[in-house]
């Protein structure tokens, strides 16, 4: 009897798995391609399912009308976009319901509003035109220009004296249709709205005589070698004659003119008459044709960047006459420096070894007039030096200490972030440094200088700030054990969260990051990092609030004259935490002016979410990159429509960027390493751990790199990023 009962245990096993593997998965969370929606009637809208959660819910999603009198859709099913139908006035909510739980999962509220038409007027209410021309000049208008209503049809009392087209028809709609005369005689053309609203214009056809021809002006200069294109127009009188002039010039041999456009053609200096004649009458005006010396030169250079080669390679460049029509535009071409790069007759730089060489041009009609641009050419150490900035987001090494009576919204976190990091028998004072173990080799290196945001304080000091809900302090040995003995050279604490512990706990984090050997940097303080070949990288952080633009431009123009690099850090406390947003307008002003006065790299923070990059200039802005450590609780950082992560938001990224320094100081922006991030190594189930981890799956990596394409300012494929890292 016992193979019966493993049989039977086989049998129920079995079915235990067939009913698991059958289980229906609900969805949880749904959004729409459209929100609200005014929409006049007879309009249509197009909605579709953007988003759903989870992505292995098989529950069948059904469109809904809470008014099928105000607004119809054209099917149920929402798996094919629903097409949404305004019919009269009110309001109507469109609703995505699960079809087994019954639950609303999204709405688009549709309200159906009429805007009645206040004034309708024509622009002439009399026409006098000869027969066989087009007029184009009667329009009708509806005030307010958001009328429900605008179509405006139009209709003509006599077709064979003046209708709407050339074929003969007698009825056209739009605004401003084209009146065509045929024969003499009158015509009404008259103007509806849909509302019924009438109006019309007596058009008069018959041949008319030529009152005049004349020029705007009755002298024109022009400049022999402007490569515009030059015409004469003159005016024939009355228009709706239809007659139009031929033109004549009395010195071919100087300015010669097409007969029929009035374009000209520029031979010579001097001085013409121009002549326009029609029906009869003519017109003259003066032309003088003029030369003008060359003022100055400029170089065009590929994309307006810094010229940059390898040895081998070319660019060509371009002189630029100013006034763009002054004679004697010819140049010459030369290089200061041949071993360094050559230059051909037509402005082709060719690289021939390291180093620098300033490229000229000059006007052979006048020696003082030059341009300078200078080449720059890849070469050995004797050269350039190379140094790497590898920077990460908001580090927030601790947590709140305080219970909820202290008035903490995440009471005990301290002890949350301490029992992630610390292993038993570890020291719990010191920390075990487990917090960057996991992206320890992205910081490490000959010449790479690495940098985050410390979002907090480091030390005892129990000074708290009784207004803030949130409030973070790390020991003052993690500066030693998780920054220093990582590879963190420098941190940002020109943020929000600085004076949490008030002014004692700041002036101690700074004391305690120096004593450490990390530069802190921000608020007041510019720090600099000399990296193992010598070059200096200096950085300077901001609170963008009530920062000035004459500020940040003195700061940052001082450190450029002093250092070899300069990074800027940003941390945009103007700007809503939690959310998905495209670069402000003031952030891209704050973070532009920024490179405008030196700076060669510009980071930001604050928002927890990753941004967008942008080339500005030749030198790079990271907008947000995001959180890096954080035991941090906040309910915006919960699951919801946007944050298709789960319940929090992991993302993160580490940003590397290369640089060359040429011995003359140029810096070049060499090459972008992305290192999507989560901000634990227990994603996969949800845990934060506190200890940033290297993406590996491709679908991770690439959600990360679309985010920051979406958000990207400038177009993301042009920029040198050489590497996905993982």
């Amino acid at each position: 009897m016992r193979w019966l009962a493993l049989i039977t245990l086989a049998l129920f096993l079995l079915a235990s798995a067939a009913l698991a593997e059958s289980v229906p998965v609900d969805v949880d969370i749904a959004t729409l391609s459209a929100g609200a929606r005014t929409l006049a009637p007879g309009d249509t809208l197009t909605l579709s399912v953007q988003y759903k959660y989870p992505a292995a819910a098989d529950e069948p999603l059904l469109w809904a009308t809470s008014s099928d009198i105000v607004a119809s859709i054209s099917g149920k099913d929402a798996s094919i976009p629903v097409t949404v139908t305004a019919l009269k006035d009110g309001r109507a909510a469109i609703s995505l319901v699960g079809s087994r739980s019954g639950r609303t999962l999204a709405k688009c509220q549709v309200t159906v509003r009429t805007i009645k038409i206040s004034s309708f007027s024509l622009s002439r209410k009399t026409l006098t035109i000869a027969p066989g021309q087009v007029y184009t000049g009667l329009s009708a208008a509806i005030k307010p220009s958001t009328a429900t209503f605008r179509t405006v049809a139009w209709a003509t009392s006599d077709a064979s004296v003046a209708t709407f087209n050339a074929a003969g028809l007698d009825t056209a709609t739009g605004a401003n249709p084209a009146i065509y005369s045929r024969n003499p005689g009158v015509a009404r053309i008259t103007a509806q709205t849909q509302t019924g609203r009438k109006l019309t214009c007596v058009v008069t056809v018959k041949p008319l005589a030529i009152k005049s021809v004349q020029f705007p002006k009755s002298k024109y200069t022009v400049y022999w070698k402007d490569p515009g294109a030059l015409k004469l127009i003159a005016v024939v009188s009355p228009a709706t004659a239809g007659v139009a002039p031929e033109y004549a010039s009395s010195a071919p041999e100087i300015a010669d003119i097409d007969k029929v456009t009035g374009a000209l053609t520029l031979k010579a200096p001097g001085t013409v008459s121009i002549t326009a004649s029609a029906g009869g009458k003519t017109g003259a005006c003066k032309l003088t044709v003029a030369s003008k010396d060359i003022k100055s030169l400029s170089v065009w250079t590929p994309g307006g960047a810094a010229v940059v080669l390898n040895p081998a390679g070319t660019a060509q460049l371009t002189a630029v006459a100013s006034p763009a029509y002054a004679d004697n535009r010819e140049v010459t071409w030369t290089s200061d420096n041949t071993g360094v790069a050559t230059v051909d007759s037509t402005g082709k730089v060719t690289g021939a070894a390291g180093g620098v060489a300033n490229i000229t041009v000059t006007s052979q009609f006048s020696a003082a007039v030059h341009a300078t641009v200078a080449v720059h050419v890849r070469g050995d150490a004797a050269v350039m030096r190379t140094v790497t900035i590898s920077a990460a987001g908001d580090a927030v090494l601790g947590g709140d200490p305080r219970s909820s009576r202290g008035g903490a919204t995440n009471p005990y976190s301290d002890q949350e972030f301490q029992a992630a990091i610390v292993k038993p028998g570890d020291d719990r004072a010191a920390g075990d440094g487990t917090v960057f173990t996991r992206v320890d080799s992205y910081f490490a290196g000959e010449n790479n200088i690495a940098t985050l945001n410390l979002e907090g304080t480091l030390t005892s000091s129990k000074n708290f700030d009784p207004h803030k809900s949130f409030v973070f302090r790390g020991l003052p040995a993690y500066a030693s054990t998780m920054l220093l003995a990582h590879h963190i050279d420098a941190v940002n604490i020109a943020n929000n969260h600085s004076y949490d512990v008030g002014t004692p706990g700041y002036n101690d984090t700074k004391a305690n990051l120096t004593r450490a050997g990390v530069r802190p940097y921000g608020n007041s303080i510019t720090n600099s990092v000399t990296s193992e070949n010598g070059l200096q990288v200096g950085f300077l952080g901001f609170v963008s609030k009530g920062l000035s633009a004459g500020t940040l431009r003195s700061r940052v123009q001082s450190a450029a004259k002093k250092y070899d690099v300069v990074v800027v850090a940003f941390h945009w406390t103007d700007v809503p935490e939690f959310r998905y947003a495209y670069p402000s307008g003031r952030q891209q002003m704050l973070a532009r002016a920024a490179i405008s006065a030196g700076a060669d790299l510009v980071v930001g923070h604050h928002t927890h979410r990753l941004n967008g990059i942008e080339r500005y200039k030749d030198k790079f802005i990271a907008y947000d990159l995001g959180n890096f450590v954080t035991i941090a609780r906040n309910p915006l950082n919960q699951f919801q429509s946007s944050n298709p992560q789960g319940k929090y938001d992991y993302d993160s990224m580490i940003y590397q960027q290369k640089f060359n320094v040429w011995a003359d100081g140029f810096v070049e922006a060499a090459g972008i390493t992305l290192v999507p991030c989560a901000i634990t190594s227990a994603y996969n189930s949800q845990v934060n751990n506190c200890q940033p981890t290297p993406y590996t799956s491709s679908s991770d990596i690439n959600r990360v790199i679309q985010m920051v394409q979406s958000h990207s300012p400038s177009d993301f494929s042009k920029y040198p990023i050489t590497n996905f890292a993982s």
